[in-house]
């Protein structure tokens, strides 16, 4: 391929020339001028729009586009002289478009050859217009045409010239892409690996050599190439234009020696010829294979990213369930989904080969954890060779161009279970049918963990396939349905509890290898007395939530009910569980499952509306305990929310998942709903009740029906119907607070029918009639109608109180006074029928009867209720008059349980300090009231009194707010007094309580510091929970300054270094075991949480001889102590608190000491404190291990820093780098594992 000038012309010649010289410029201009601010070059039918030709704006300008703004104009017809004075002229008028002319230049193009252009260009220049003016003819653009390979590669097939062994980038990204009517959009090889590309981005900017590693060499080339995509739209132009793949080796020299930095992909495979293109300017990126050897940096491109790669597919045009499936069974390899598509994939070369048959092991089980040893026997035993030769084998499998097996950590597993049943079918035989079908039973029926579950899941994706597809895969006589159903009948038949709890985590699988199976042995065990299925529904606590097998059972049967045939049973099996679940922490309910199945807006089955229906109709008749709630469910809803069933992994690739349901459906089951629950109510209280609440998102013409029902049933029912008179009365207040726009309003006829249901509902009995105003505190009034405001609050109280007080007028004036305290004890809220009674003390007798029940704990809250009634109708004073009256019959405990059940107020403490001691003993010493009003003398008097019987842990627990106007001396005798405290008179300590004192404490200038500081210690071991910094400060200070203290501290947690059995085994007391432990707990908490190195200020500035001074001491009086080792250990784990990212960090006079040190426990401490000082980290599940590379990185950087001078120290961080990485690995294959198998 060489170019020259008469190719050009004669092309200039051509029909499709005018259109496509303005592209050609345009692929210029992007591939050689860098810093392009502006580019519009239109080309094509464009050309014809009038104004420039082009545009172009560079801040750094090149060898044919200078700097600043630059106005193209084009002409490629013969008379192209003429065009330039016309252009020229039009363009140069004054105020021209508004264009500064001295700071543009002006170029004329033309792909005809132009003689004495250099005259036309200086005579132009004469006029000082413009800042420039140039002329490009056929010969100079042929030049800058050669500069720039792609371009050249470009032009050159244009004008019809042999172009060998060199592609344009976007050429060989089109060949990747599409295949007969598919076409892939560029994020599909991209999705995951965004990140990489950016980094590919900024390192394109200088010549390089950087290589780039995929599961094929095919799809790393393909990334390179797709990258562009995601760039700007100049910068993806500029790098399209500047990219050349070659395939040859001499064809590489070439390039690599012609001017301009342009992007080389070389696609062959010799690596000598590389580096010579890097000297000439060139970058150069090179795609490997898994087998491929590179001397230099490599990037290895992580697993494509499972959503991203799924929202590449239907970007592509690819429906969205049908890009999740490919996605899936292709275990997001790129080349098995591309060949699934049916992109032509020429790279399975050894499909062919004699060794394939290797492979067939792996096959067979699909996946396995070499950290088992079961599974790695079992893969020995069907290789037929020592597990270590087979590994080997599966390795060199690994490396092959789209490899058919892949190693995750581990776990190893089929790329493309699907695929590579297909592709090896001529290599199974009935052997090795045979062999699956043995090892399942074998390996499932294990109740132990010798197998992994990986096998059982593996084994049990075999069988699927088989089972499903293996009538069109294999060329064999191979297992049908049936066969398969026989293999898991082994397994799950009469299985035992233990049987059904080993296999649960693999159920969804045993369900979509045979539903029939599954369904018939659940279905059988549930009928038995003693299910052994119901086993798994045995809850344990487990690290943060409660743990049960059940749930997988669930997901089985949600798998399952996608499948239309299988409806049925799944159905009446989560009906027959509903039955006997016996409940628990978890959200996975059977009933659950079967409401989400059934969801009417949002079905999770395949089966019709009709098919449904049909269903639960005939389940009806089985009279299941849970058929009312089922029917209940299927009406409709307010804000009804689902977060999806469990779906078939591998069956139904021919189902079409609903996105929802039509309204014509959800009508049919509303009225289906509607029907049936009308026809199958038994006359229960609760059910009634239940319907009626449901009753109104309920369409308008449904619902009517149901209400003229209930109106005509309520009046058949015989007995009482409590619950349902509460819905309706509920129903009607509802009816009455929401406005008349809310589409839950019902028409005037429904409330009229709803109000007469409730009338005919009323009992003719006086007390039952009412006594439902005595089960709520606020119960909802059937004709109360109130807004928002206050005012509305304080009427609704005003009707409540009126209609309680007239009810219990009405029962006194035609009951005896027995019969109306009798319906203290069948009310729900007592204490407010009590103080609804209590307004009517003037009745004879009724006052003396309730105070007979004084003092009965049972009666509590009613006599409360009635002494604060009668308060509040006669008046504090009257009450205590009353009292004084009849105080002398009572004894002194009634005495005080009658004070006790008044409201707590100044009047009634000074009334209680006129009677004797004991009765003001007992009140205080049971009082309950707290510090009622706002702060002042009336509350220091209570926690005095409080004091005085003892309990002055309530008075603090009671005080807390309080805080910040008590008294210091309060303060610290409260807390010092609490801890004396009996729990037989005092609740239990609240931590808010104590904090808050604390922390007031410390803000007060005149707390006594020793007192604090006593309290500090002291309250170590009961706020060691709670514990933070500041309610410590005063020990904190101290050890910074008496490294004593510190020893102390050592001695109290840690035994002597050589301590021997005979001083270890002495005889201590019980108060010696609770000081002990005590002062452990304190040690422990105050070392853990000590932050403040020596000599170190709050902005890390270090004083370093204080610093050593204060170390060299705590090492000697250690020392001493026999506790030397130790006092290393905490000091290393202090320094590692040295706060990071502030100015003095790294902080090298630190190091500097620990050289000097020179323990091997504070080295190692050191990196037990850093590694645990960045806590727990939270992630997505497939985030993978970004957060530990960061910190891999981060490490590396501190020990380059440190190698030099400080070489231990530079040891530690050396250290946290590489587990950090072995961290990230794992992250990442747990990642990768949880995307593939999702």
């Amino acid at each position: 391929m060489l170019l020259d000038r008469s190719q050009m012309e004669q092309w200039a010649d051509t029909y499709n020339a005018k259109g496509d010289f303005p592209l050609l410029i345009q692929k210029l201009v992007y591939a050689s001028t860098p810093e392009l601010t502006k580019c519009n070059i239109p080309f094509g039918s464009a050309v014809n729009m009038g104004g420039f030709d082009g545009e172009v704006e560079s801040a750094k300008g090149s060898a044919y586009i200078p700097k600043g703004k630059c106005i193209l104009e084009f002409g490629t017809n013969k008379d192209f002289k003429t065009k330039a004075e016309k252009d020229y002229t039009t363009r140069s008028k004054k105020d021209y478009e508004g264009l500064n002319k001295a700071e543009t230049t002006f170029i004329f193009m033309t792909p005809r050859c132009w003689g004495n252009k250099k005259d036309w260009e200086e005579e132009k220049k004469k006029n000082s217009i413009w800042k420039d003016v140039r002329v490009y003819d056929s010969t100079l653009l042929v030049q800058w045409i050669l500069s720039v390979p792609s371009v050249d590669i470009w032009f050159s097939r244009l004008v019809g010239m042999p172009v060998n062994n060199l592609i344009s980038g976007s050429e060989r990204l089109k060949e990747f892409l599409e295949w007969e009517r598919i076409k892939l959009d560029a994020s599909f090889f991209t999705a995951g690996r965004e990140d990489i590309a950016m980094q590919l981005k900024d390192l394109i900017t200088s010549p390089t050599i950087r290589a780039y590693r995929a599961s094929s060499k095919e799809e790393a080339l393909a990334f390179l190439l797709a990258v562009g995509k995601l760039f700007p739209e100049n910068e993806q132009k500029n790098f399209y234009a500047r990219t050349v793949v070659v395939d040859d080796k001499a064809a590489f020299r070439q390039m690599g020696v012609q001017c301009g930095m342009i992007n080389l992909v070389p696609e062959f495979d010799d690596p000598s010829v590389l580096s010579q293109a890097v000297a000439h300017n060139k970058i150069v990126l090179v795609p490997l294979g898994p087998g491929d050897d590179f001397n230099l940096e490599v990037v290895e491109l992580p697993s494509p990213d499972r959503f991203r790669l799924e929202s590449a597919l239907v970007k592509s045009g690819i429906e969205e369930e049908k890009a999740k499936r490919l996605v899936k069974d292709c275990s997001c390899n790129l080349t098995m989904i591309k060949k699934t598509l049916g992109f032509p994939i020429f790279q399975v070369d050894w499909l062919y080969n004699d060794d394939v048959i290797e492979i067939v092991p792996a096959l067979i089980v699909e996946r396995w954890n070499e950290n088992c040893d079961g599974d790695k026997e079992v893969m020995a035993s069907l290789s037929k060779m020592e597990y270590n030769d087979f590994q080997t084998s599966m390795i060199r499998w690994s490396q092959k161009p789209v490899p058919p097996v892949m190693p995750v950590g581990a776990l190893w597993r089929i790329t493309s279970p699907l695929s590579l049943w297909s592709d090896m079918s001529r290599l199974i035989r009935k052997e090795h049918i045979d062999e699956l079908k043995a090892l399942s039973v074998k390996v499932l029926s294990c109740e132990d963990d010798t197998y992994s579950h990986q096998l059982k899941q593996g084994l049990l994706n075999s069988l699927i396939i088989l089972a499903w597809h293996g009538g069109q895969i294999l060329k064999v006589e191979c297992p049908s349905q049936k066969e398969v159903d026989d293999a898991l009948r082994q397994v799950v038949s009469g299985a035992n509890a233990c049987r059904w709890n080993s296999i649960a985590t693999v159920l969804p699988l045993i369900a979509e290898s045979s539903p029939s199976v599954f369904l018939a042995e659940v279905k059988r065990s549930l009928m038995e007395e003693n299910s052994s299925v119901m086993s798994m529904f045995n809850e344990k606590e487990g690290i943060i939530a409660p743990e049960s097998n059940h749930p997988y059972l669930l997901w089985a049967l949600e798998s399952l009910a996608w499948i239309p045939e299988s409806l049925k049973d799944v159905t009446e099996i989560l009906l027959m569980l509903s039955e006997k679940d016996p409940g628990g922490r978890l959200s996975n309910r059977p009933f659950n499952s079967l409401v989400d199945i059934f969801l009417p807006w949002l079905p999770h089955t395949t089966a019709t509306i009709d098919q449904r229906l049909s269903i639960i109709d005939v389940l009806l008749k089985c009279d299941y305990s849970k058929n009312w709630d089922f029917l209940i469910s299927l009406l409709p809803k307010r804000h009804a929310v689902s977060s999806g069933t469990h779906k078939l992994k591998w069956r139904g690739y021919d189902m079409v998942v609903p996105k929802g349901a039509t309204d014509a459906d959800i009508w049919k089951t509303t009225e289906f709903a509607c029907e049936k629950l009308m026809a199958v109510y038994d006359g229960d209280d609760h059910r009634l009740a239940e319907l009626i609440d449901k009753m109104e998102p309920i369409p308008y013409v449904f619902r009517k029906k149901l209400i003229t029902w209930i109106k005509e049933t309520v009046i058949s029912l015989i007995g009482q119907f409590p619950e349902t008179r509460k819905e309706l009365r509920e129903t009607l207040w509802y009816q009455n607070v929401i406005k008349t726009d809310n589409d839950l309003r019902m028409t005037e006829t429904e409330i009229s029918d709803i109000k007469s249901a409730y009338e005919a509902l009323s009992p003719a009995d006086i007390i039952e009639k009412n006594k439902w105003l005595f089960d709520e505190m606020s119960p909802k009034l059937p004709e109360e109608k109130r807004g928002e405001n206050e005012k509305d609050i304080q009427y609704y109280i005003k009707v409540l109180d009126k209609m309680r007080g007239d009810t219990v007028k009405e029962w006194l004036d035609n009951l005896t006074i027995d019969n109306v305290l009798e319906i203290r004890k069948s009310v729900k809220e007592p204490y407010e029928y009590g103080r609804s009674l209590g307004c009517f003390y003037m009745t004879d007798g009724l006052t003396e009867k309730v105070l007979t029940l004084l003092g009965n704990q049972d009666e509590r809250r009613f006599v409360n209720g009635y002494i604060r009634g009668y308060e509040g109708a006669a008046g504090e004073q009257g009450l205590i008059n009353y009292f004084d009256g009849i105080r002398n019959e009572l004894t002194e405990e009634k005495v005080a349980m009658f004070l006790l059940d008044m409201w707590p107020s100044p009047q009634l403490f000074g009334y209680i300090e006129t009677l004797p001691g004991k009765i003001q003993t007992r009140y205080w010493t049971s009082y309950r009231g707290g510090t009622y009003g706002l702060y002042g003398e009336n509350t220091l008097f209570v926690l005095n009194k409080l004091r005085s019987v003892g309990r002055s842990l309530d008075a603090m627990n009671g005080s807390w707010h309080y805080c910040k106007e008590l008294p210091t001396s309060m303060l610290q005798d409260l807390l010092l007094e609490c801890l004396s405290c009996s729990l037989d008179v005092n609740e239990k300590i609240d931590m808010l309580a104590v904090k808050s004192y604390m922390e007031e404490l410390h803000k007060r200038s005149d707390a006594d510091k020793e007192i604090l500081f006593k309290l500090e210690w002291l309250f170590v071991p009961i706020m060691r929970h709670h514990f933070s910094k500041s309610d410590v400060s005063l020990i904190y200070e101290k050890m910074t300054e008496k490294p004593q203290l510190f020893v102390e501290l050592l001695t109290y947690l840690y035994r002597p270094e050589h301590e021997t059995e005979a001083v270890i085994n002495y005889v201590e007391t019980e108060e010696d075991v609770t000081i002990k432990e005590n002062n452990a707990l304190r040690a422990l908490y105050l070392l853990r949480n000590w932050n403040t190195i020596p000599g170190v200020d709050k902005d890390g500035n270090i004083d370093l001889g204080y610093l050593k001074k204060w170390t060299a001491k705590a090492v000697e009086l250690a020392k001493e102590k026999d506790r030397e080792k130790i006092a290393y250990h905490q000091i290393g784990e202090l320094f590692a608190k040295y706060p990071e990212g502030v100015g003095n960090w790294p902080p090298m006079e630190l190091f500097g000491l620990m050289e000097e040190l020179n323990s091997e426990e504070l080295f190692h401490n050191y990196n037990i404190g850093l590694f645990n000082k960045r806590g727990f980290t939270s992630r997505g599940g497939y985030d993978g291990g970004d957060i530990e590379r960061n910190n891999a990185e981060y490490f590396d950087d501190l020990r380059k820093k440190c190698q030099l001078l400080y070489p231990r120290v530079a040891k530690v961080f050396s250290d946290l780098s590489e587990q950090y990485l072995g961290m990230a690995k794992e992250m990442d294959n747990q990642a990768t594992i949880a995307k593939l198998d999702y």
